[in-house]
């Protein structure tokens, strides 16, 4: 009798667990069928130019990831097909994430209740020894990589299945939260060395990239650096600031460095702006360092313009376009009320110009796109100042969004000096709402703006006049070619 209990208390947990998995199975099919009508119904880059071959192909795109779905097993990988949905639009800013919070490891308590929660258990392990791999492949990804922190390494092996052509497996960690077996990293291979990289950091918080670039070893932006022994230390690379800073190289150079164009930088813009703009039209040259800068909103890029002026912006490049259906006009009427309730973030300029968008918006059919000219860049006078004569802009792939504004008027200007390595690749849509899914609370983020001219730059970035070495101080290669063109 006490063995059938026990037997039957056993079959009771499995049972319920099996039920647990089949009931978080059925949501993420329903949260997946919602995703792909939510995006029909409402995405800019999914309703720009759609012919009936666009329904069709993303019809059959979307049911081959939807019988992949429906045979996985692991409740932790269903957010990776939404990622994978995402891949049909060329749209850097549109995607999913699924939050999870952070874990603090040195607090005992939530170490160990995440430590014992179903996603810590579920997250995919495989066993792996060494070799990791074969010595003799020619295979250029295989190898030990280390994270940027140091804190763990990685065998990369090629593993292929429906999401991923190389598998990322921890082989040593000194995390708390990481342990050997555990999968950090998962790449499916695309053209010319790019990739769709699904990278697990902190408490195992999914993050996915596209078109991302392998380069010098690096995967991940530079976040999983190849090592010839897991003794190897990192490879360094230039530190970059990540405060606003100004400061003199010279009689003749100014710096001006500037992370972020988000508005919680605005104070400090606004300061630099104001009081500092007659020392930087008193210097032949200026350096703007945008490295790292993921953008913002783009009326703190306008005071940067002036500096760059030598003819009119033209109007093609001012043309933003949304696309007007009830749940974005509903959704964007959510956001203006968040804006209006943090004053030190948005102007009152800002806010007029928003409310102004939506109102016309509401008055457009459903199912169109809205023209309007961007109200935070057009109807700028501007004359061509004497100094600075020559401007350098620094920027890399961290350079996204309102950055790469910046950026694409500044190869308008006969005075700019473009330095670095192409951009993000995020300025063919814009203007980003979000939305959760009903029953895993997946967090979409979808555009609802597109600016035609300038889609050539999704995914592939604005290039740069010269590109220094990764092991060159940029901001001084970058001076020393303001000087060579005195």
């Amino acid at each position: 009798m006490k063995y059938t209990l026990i037997t039957l208390i056993s079959l009771s947990f499995l049972l319920v667990g099996r039920l647990e998995a089949q009931h978080k199975h059925n949501d993420c099919l329903a949260d997946f069928d919602f995703t792909e009508q939510f995006l029909k119904d409402n995405l800019a880059s999914y309703n720009t130019y759609l012919t009936p071959k666009k329904e069709t192909d993303f019809t059959a795109f979307v049911k081959d990831i939807r019988n992949a779905l429906e045979k996985n097993t692991n409740p932790n990988k269903c957010i990776q097909y939404f990622n994978k949905l995402f891949t049909f639009f060329d749209d850097t800013h549109s995607g999913i994430i699924q939050y999870r919070g952070r874990i603090n490891p040195d607090n005992s308590d939530e170490l160990k209740t995440y430590l014992s929660s179903d996603h810590f258990k579920n997250r995919e392990t495989i066993a792996i020894s060494e070799p990791y791999f074969d010595p003799n492949s020619n295979d250029k990804y295989e190898g030990i990589y280390k994270i940027k922190t140091g804190e763990y390494s990685v065998a990369i092996i090629k593993d292929q299945t429906f999401l991923r052509d190389y598998v990322g497996v921890i082989i040593d960690s000194k995390s708390k939260v990481w342990k050997k077996g555990q999968v950090c990293f998962e790449a499916k291979k695309k053209a010319d060395s790019k990739f769709d990289v699904f990278f697990y950091y902190g408490s195992h918080q999914i993050f996915f990239i596209r078109n991302d670039s392998y380069e010098n070893g690096q995967f991940v932006r530079g976040w999983l650096r190849k090592v010839e022994k897991t003794t190897d230390k990192v490879p360094e690379t230039d530190p970059i600031s990540r405060l606003v800073e100004y400061k003199v190289l010279d009689k003749e150079t100014t710096y001006l460095r500037i992370p972020s164009f988000w508005g919680n930088q605005m104070q400090k813009l606004d300061s630099i702006y104001k009081h500092l703009d007659v020392e930087i039209r008193s210097r032949p040259n200026l350096i703007i360092d945008v490295r790292g800068n993921p953008g913002g909103s783009d009326i703190y890029v306008k005071p940067l313009l002036r500096y760059l002026h030598t003819k009119p912006i033209p109007q093609e490049l001012l043309i933003e376009e949304y696309f007007s259906s009830k749940e974005n006009i509903r959704l964007l009427e959510v956001q203006h009320e968040n804006m209006k309730s943090q004053p030190n973030l948005f102007t009152k300029e800002v806010l007029e110009n928003n409310l102004a968008k939506i109102e016309k918006i509401k008055r457009a059919p459903d199912n169109t796109f809205v023209k309007f000219s961007n109200p935070e860049l057009g109807n700028m006078k501007m004359e061509n100042l004497e100094f600075p004569s020559q401007v350098g802009v620094i920027f890399d792939k961290g350079c996204a969004s309102s950055c790469e504004t910046l950026v694409v008027l500044a190869q308008e200007s006969d005075k700019a000096v473009l330095v670095g390595r192409n951009s993000a690749g995020a300025v063919g849509y814009g203007t980003v709402l979000n939305i959760e899914t009903p029953k895993l609370k997946f967090l979409i983020n979808y555009t609802t703006m597109r600016k035609d001219t300038w889609a050539k730059y999704e995914f592939e970035g604005v290039k740069p006049h010269y590109k220094p070495s990764d092991k060159a101080d940029w901001i001084s290669y970058t001076h020393n070619l303001l000087k060579a063109k005195d």
